[in-house]
């Protein structure tokens, strides 16, 4: 009677989990300790870090410790390609990416489809980071427990790796806005990538947008674009952030619309083609 009870009881008893695979096995974590799922990002390394420690990326302006899953796992490490995904986990108060072969699927399962993990699966990955196994249909999805895969200390110790790139996330912003795709390449390579994240916009909406998510310390904006003009753009921009530093480029030097564009807030009205060393002098106020 209470094994009946118990049986029941699994069936009420139900988790959404995200889905994800390394090689050809599936995992699943509780849906709660995922914040978001984003495609790879070039990974900044951290020198004298465990092998496993890709090294840290810059997640809208957090810095953020990227771990491959598979080598924490003892399991064969696949190349990254298009399916790559960064799982943005947050596991003992502290934010960690873990990167995975694939990750598309959401799903719930039922405490009556959980069985605990064969020992064909236990062998090859240490049983304590197991919660068990879920059984649906022909798909058998281990269930992995985050916290145990990385301990405390362990956490605390990559929090501190993360530190020591501190100069990624001091990068000031550049937010290129141009409908072309040349000139926005052409001002890019102006720009030491070294020192400066580059952000690019194709016309005004997407500039307004942009700009009051990433906060550009310096916004090269042009004036003939589709959806939303320069002008129009400046002004909400300005709004959105006063302290940014907006410079105008045209290919039609007007010195009505220079005028409302300086009143605006624009700190400079400058005609195309624009070359390096305006691009230089701008940037050597930052």
């Amino acid at each position: 009677m209470a094994d009946e009870q118990k049986d029941t009881e699994k069936q009420f008893f139900e988790r959404q989990l995200v889905v994800f695979k390394i090689e050809n096995e599936e995992f699943g974590v509780d849906i709660n300790d995922v914040r978001e799922i984003i495609k790879m990002e070039d990974v900044t390394k951290v020198p004298n870090t465990e092998d496993y420690i890709l090294g840290v990326i810059n997640l809208r302006g957090k810095i953020i410790v990227v771990i491959d899953l598979a080598k924490k796992l003892n399991l064969p490490v696949k190349e990254k390609d298009k399916n790559t995904r960064v799982l943005i986990t947050d596991i003992h108060d502290n934010t960690v990416g873990m990167v995975v072969d694939e990750c598309n699927e959401v799903l719930r399962i039922t405490g009556d489809k959980v069985e605990p993990a064969p020992s064909a699966i236990t062998k090859k990955i240490n049983s304590d980071y197991i919660q068990g196994v879920g059984i649906l249909d022909e798909r058998l999805i281990i269930l992995v427990d985050l916290g145990k895969v990385l301990e405390a200390k362990e956490v605390a110790f990559i929090a501190e790796a993360g530190k020591q790139e501190k100069s990624i996330g001091k990068k000031k912003k550049v937010l290129i806005v141009d409908d072309s795709s040349m000139m926005r390449g052409t001002l890019k390579s102006y720009i030491d990538v070294g020192k400066y994240n580059v952000i690019e916009a194709v016309d005004g909406v997407e500039a307004v947008a942009k700009a009051k998510e990433e906060k550009p310390a310096l916004v090269l904006l042009d004036i003939k674009m589709p959806k939303m003009d320069g002008v129009e753009a400046l002004g909400k921009i300005k709004k959105d952030n006063p302290g940014v530093v907006v410079v105008m480029e045209t290919s039609v030097y007007d010195e009505k619309t220079k005028k409302q564009c300086i009143e605006l807030g624009a700190k400079d009205y400058m005609k195309k083609p624009i070359n390096k060393r305006q691009i230089e002098e701008i940037l050597e106020g930052f």
